[in-house]
């Protein structure tokens, strides 16, 4: 149950059973997450950390002129990966 509620979790679990994950960070640090940004030339998506389901967008260059409000709620940013999104649930 505990894997279930944290989206950093779920994705360090993957990546010790040996799945290829992009790479990540979680941060509530505006200065951190544009240095992510601009360190990943083809994208960055990014997405809440809690349980609940969250909507995954594309990190757009107009996203920077928010990046102050994420003092106030981390987030989780990932280089975006081309191809189909398949999401899989295992029990």
């Amino acid at each position: 149950a505990g894997s279930n509620a944290s989206k950093p979790y779920q994705i360090g679990l993957i990546a010790e059973h040996g799945f290829g994950v992009p790479q990540t960070i979680v941060t509530n640090s505006p200065q951190r997450a544009r240095e992510f940004y601009e360190s990943h030339p083809d994208g960055v998506i990014y997405k809440s950390i809690s349980y609940h389901r969250s909507i995954v967008k594309r990190f757009e260059p107009a996203d920077l002129e928010r990046l102050e409000t994420l003092r106030y709620c981390p987030l989780q940013l990932q280089s975006y990966v081309e191809g189909v999104d398949v999401r899989v649930h295992v029990v």
